[in-house]
């Protein structure tokens, strides 16, 4: 059993109408270190909701074995109005009907009245430091006005996470590698759990901080230099060089070509082509749509279209071998 689980009350958006944010706590309250958990702010990001369900049954495990250290806050269900956003048998809940904004957009900015507050009052303690500013980022969030249900949502949601020493907020999608999003300040932590998870879209940037874009990293590395670049890039050939004299019966080497002319200038309108739409299929493809970028989908879609129509065009048409 959780240490404690409460409902927080948010304002009834309509006669008739009652909803509540259930929050369960696990280990030593206020006890360090302090993670938070949130799913489904996204309400139709389903995915998010069973996870929560599953690390829920893992932390009750660990709680009753004792092995829980510091404090764990989990909020499940992190958007209940969008949760009830039905339509013809849909469930919607991406955006505030009310006011027609993202769920996940528009939390209060609580930095520049905190760090006002403030100024002259850090010392050389770290310690003291993060205590003050922790207390003054809830003086901020506790000033403002929370009179619509989404507002008070987002404020409350806020105020759980504010203190947390880690935030993990679960989202998806219908089809995505596995990916992690955090910042340079977290970078050996995401690492360590990038690894645990098995994020293996984002290998080099586990490694080195990078994405690992083919035409991104040759083009700065002709420009810049930088030996891990052309480290990368040697491993690709020598790898597909290995692969070829390990398993010869694969061919992958025999294929037949076109001709000298026509491969150099397809290799300069590749090298174009990835300059213009600023990545390449490594880029875009994995790296790009693993992290549901809408401009890496778009470059992908483009990518197939003009490989379908080149293809189309120099061997049914022209009769060029490819």
């Amino acid at each position: 059993m959780p240490t404690s689980t409460t409902c927080i009350e948010l304002p009834t958006p309509a006669p008739g109408t009652h909803r509540h944010l259930r929050v369960h706590r696990y280990g030593s309250p206020g006890a360090r270190p302090k993670a938070y958990f949130q799913a489904a702010l996204h309400a139709d990001e389903i995915p998010g909701l069973l996870v929560a369900q599953h690390l829920l049954l893992a932390l009750e495990q660990a709680q009753a074995a004792g092995r829980m250290v510091g404090e764990v806050v989990v909020v499940p269900v992190a958007n209940p109005p969008g949760l009830s956003q039905h339509l013809n048998g849909h469930l919607l809940g991406r955006f505030d009907f009310e006011s027609t904004g993202n769920f996940n957009r528009d939390f209060p900015d609580l930095a520049v009245a905190a760090q006002e507050r403030l100024r002259g009052r850090l010392s050389a303690d770290p310690a003291i430091n993060e205590a003050l500013i922790r207390e003054m980022l809830r003086e901020v969030l506790a000033e403002l006005p929370a009179v619509r249900e989404t507002d008070a949502l987002k404020r409350t949601l806020l105020g759980l996470a504010l203190d947390a020493d880690i935030v993990f907020d679960l989202h998806c999608d219908s089809e995505a590698l596995l990916h992690l999003y955090a910042s340079r300040w977290q970078q050996d932590d995401a690492q360590t759990l990038g690894a645990e998870l098995g994020a293996a879209a984002v290998l080099l940037y586990h490694a080195i901080g990078r994405i690992a874009g083919i035409s991104g990293i040759l083009f700065t590395g002709l420009k810049e230099g930088g030996l891990w670049r052309w480290l990368f890039l040697g491993g690709i050939v020598a790898g597909a060089g290995i692969v070829a004299h390990l398993f010869p019966s694969l061919n992958i080497v025999s294929r037949p070509h076109p001709g000298s002319w026509v491969l150099i200038l397809s290799g300069l309108l590749v090298g174009w082509g990835t300059r213009q739409g600023s990545g390449c299929t490594s880029g875009h493809g994995v790296c790009g749509l693993g992290r549901l970028s809408p401009r890496s989908l778009v470059a992908v879609l483009v990518f197939m279209a003009a490989g379908i129509f080149a293809a189309s065009l120099l061997r049914h048409w022209l009769g060029v071998p490819t």
